[in-house]
């Protein structure tokens, strides 16, 4: 097996030293959109991540990936009885003709 350009090991550290991605990809002779895919790969997943479903999980990472264009249950909700900005410009004028 072919050895890694990037230690992850390394880049982790160049983090804490407070370098930029594009920083280390110099250091590495690489391109920033492989240091970016090594970090989303060996960086921890937030605690919060926790303390949902394995579903829950699967969707929130999907979605702040920008995999998933489908909303959580609950946004469909808080839009479902809300008219459109159409509809409330028909609505006004047919209250206004019955004044």
């Amino acid at each position: 097996m072919a050895q890694r350009k990037v230690d992850d090991n390394i880049v982790l550290q160049l983090l804490r030293e407070g370098k930029n991605q594009r920083q280390i990809a110099d250091h590495f002779n690489v391109s920033p959109v492989a240091i970016h895919k090594r970090l989303k790969r060996i960086m921890p997943k937030p605690k919060s991540l926790g303390n949902l479903t394995p579903k829950e999980q699967k969707f929130a990472v999907a979605v702040a990936e920008g995999k998933s264009r489908t909303q959580p249950p609950g946004i469909a909700l808080m839009y479902q009885n809300k008219p459109t900005h159409k509809e409330e410009i028909v609505r006004s004028k047919h209250t206004e003709k019955k004044m």
